[in-house]
């Protein structure tokens, strides 16, 4: 299934800080923990937790196993307890709400910035480059570079997914001018970072994906991808839709995670696309055991990303 309009259930939210959602369950957890964590549990809530402790100890992005989950062993209660001494915690090497809390508002944000190297030094034929801003409201420019970075054309993408309160309205939502919900949310913003990125064919729905072969994000390579696709959020792709009432030059619908773009645009980059010799391979519906070699790269950064402490 595409996660973009999948419906999933996640905590409800309970503050907003530096524009980053903070939902809270039952227990005061902020999401995307539900459960305070400590040595001997698994999961991906331990895989989110131990990207988050790392990144505040200026350590590498770790990637998340295939499995999807990981261990919260002695390495990482080591870890957590040198962040909780860090940020002035109580130090007992357990992530309880105040050390999940500090995490989130620490190392959300994955300081991930586009290099500028071409596509083909890295071994695909095409790159995507978006930059973004916190608030996923403000729609944004992309660019379809060939493999030797020579810019194809630039276009109008949207990268808002639910919204801040993880709600949404009837589809097409075309949202409040929120900030939209974070992107460790299973419907939350288009995730930063550097992405495996491959075209496949159509979706099969042109209600709400168009008619056009679309592109699927496969692996995460650096910043908040790496930690999440495709085994944490899977099913993100560039897309369009047929959205009632909509012209081009409006502000795009969000959507729960993908990208939007105009019709006209969805289709060019397909064009633009197969005269480069991409090839356009059977739709998946999804990232996980990926069958081919993805072709392309789609690189997200922020513009006015917060820095990480």
């Amino acid at each position: 299934q595409v996660e973009c309009y999948q419906k999933k259930s996640f905590p409800q939210p309970a503050a907003m800080k530096l524009l980053l959602l903070h939902c809270v369950g039952a227990i005061g957890m902020p999401f995307p923990f539900s459960r305070t964590l400590e040595q001997g549990m698994t999961g991906s809530d331990v895989c989110i937790l131990n990207a988050f402790v790392q990144r505040s100890l200026g350590q590498a992005t770790p990637t998340t196993p295939d499995s999807g989950s990981c261990s919260f062993d002695t390495d990482l209660k080591t870890a957590v307890t040198a962040f909780q001494t860090k940020h002035s915690l109580g130090v007992d090497g357990i992530a309880g709400p105040k050390t999940a809390q500090a995490a989130v508002d620490c190392c959300a944000f994955d300081g991930y910035k586009d290099a500028g190297a071409s596509a083909g030094s890295l071994g695909y034929k095409y790159k995507i480059h978006i930059s973004v801003l916190t608030n996923r409201s403000s729609e944004r420019q992309g660019t379809l570079y060939d493999a030797n970075n020579n810019a194809i054309f630039s276009f109008t993408a949207r990268l808002h997914g639910r919204r801040s309160d993880g709600t949404e309205a009837a589809w097409p939502d075309f949202g409040v001018g929120d900030a939209g919900l974070i992107e460790f949310a299973s419907s939350g913003n288009t995730i930063t970072g550097l992405t495996e990125l491959d075209l496949n064919t159509p979706e099969g729905v042109p209600k709400l994906y168009g008619p056009y072969n679309v592109n699927r994000a496969v692996r995460g390579l650096e910043g908040n991808s790496k930690v999440l696709l495709p085994h944490i959020r899977d099913g993100i792709l560039i897309h369009t839709g047929e959205w009632p009432g909509w012209s081009e030059g409006k502000a795009m619908p969000n959507s729960n995670g993908c990208i939007h773009v105009w019709p006209s645009t969805c289709k060019r980059i397909a064009e633009e696309l197969a005269k480069l010799g991409v090839e356009a391979r059977p739709n998946t519906g999804g990232g996980k055991d990926y069958p081919y070699k993805p072709q392309g790269l789609l690189s997200v950064d922020h513009v006015d990303q917060l820095t990480m402490v």
